[in-house]
């Protein structure tokens, strides 16, 4: 009766953390005590830090989630990313490529704006159409004017554009 015991105990373990790790996966990246950090935010810091006084750099991430839109190029579904030929942009594009969600374009915004600005939270289930936020990055002697800006397209089956927008100062 113990190893049954153990053995439901074990399916319970799996389906539990089963579920945390779906929940995890559809909610923005909070770093908690024991959670691992969110892959986009190293490069992201990297990409905005990298701007110096009086450049501007930008980062115009699109995501096509069942859009019959061909305009962008993406097709049914998919992810793309300019990076103005400028490095470290091209690193955080790859992580944007790589780790951003192609479905939930809101949930990416929420994760940029949580890396970039770590006090900033969201409640559970917050679903982001369009969100335009300006704030500052670094000190009040140097740092980056931010602005994310999540657009859900001109038309119905129009990618989602998140653009991230870095001014030194």
């Amino acid at each position: 009766m113990a190893s049954v015991s153990a053995s439901v105990a074990k399916q319970r373990t799996r389906i539990l953390l089963g579920a945390v790790a779906f929940g995890a996966a559809l909610s923005p990246a909070c770093v908690t005590a024991g959670t691992k950090a969110d892959p986009i935010c190293a490069p992201l810091k990297a990409f905005v830090t990298s701007v110096k006084p009086h450049e501007e750099r930008r980062i115009e991430f699109q995501t096509a989630w069942f859009s019959g839109s061909t305009s962008a190029g993406l097709g049914f579904l998919g992810k793309s990313c300019d990076h103005g030929n400028y490095d470290p942009a091209k690193v955080a594009c790859a992580s944007l490529i790589k780790h951003s969600s192609t479905e939930f374009a809101g949930n990416n915004a929420m994760r940029v704006i949580a890396c970039l600005s770590p006090a900033t939270r969201f409640a559970a289930f917050v679903q982001l159409e369009h969100i335009d936020v300006e704030f500052s990055y670094g000190s009040s002697n140097r740092g980056q004017n931010i602005s994310v800006d999540l657009q859900p397209g001109n038309a119905q089956d129009d990618p989602k554009i998140l653009t991230i927008e870095v001014n030194g100062y």
